[in-house]
């Protein structure tokens, strides 16, 4: 049975939370929740990664780096988490391409879902400057 955890998220600086939506609007920010290969699969034909670049996504091991792919760039980073006991850093990656911001992670990511929650006055439509 399929199980696609992408939520879309829609927010210009003006409105003040995040609006969840269901298509892939320009603008938009993907949130990969307890990602699997499907979701990076979707992910992959909605911004033309290959999937042999997201893999790296879920690996709960993978080092902290950037990287450079087309015109898209993937933070693969690492924070604190409690999926765990003891101290424990779990894996997050955060992407910008020209159309959409996107954050993949393979379990619950508490720092994406307050974020989200939040009042901030971080917009998705914003264009990045890196």
């Amino acid at each position: 049975m399929s199980r696609v955890m992408l939520e879309i998220y829609f927010k210009t600086v003006r409105d003040t939370e995040f609006k969840r939506i269901t298509d892939f609007r320009p603008g938009s920010w993907i949130y990969a929740k307890e990602a699997n290969l499907e979701d990076l699969t979707k992910i992959g034909e909605v911004t033309h990664i290959e999937i042999s670049d997201l893999r790296d996504s879920l690996d709960k091991f993978e080092l902290p780096r950037i990287e450079h792919i087309d015109d898209n760039i993937l933070f693969f980073v690492r924070h604190p988490g409690n999926n765990e006991f003891g101290l424990y850093t779990e894996t997050l990656t955060m992407m910008l391409t020209n159309t959409f911001v996107i954050a993949i992670s393979p379990h619950r990511s508490e720092i994406i879902e307050n974020l989200i929650a939040s009042n901030t006055t971080l917009g998705t439509t914003q264009k990045s400057k890196l």
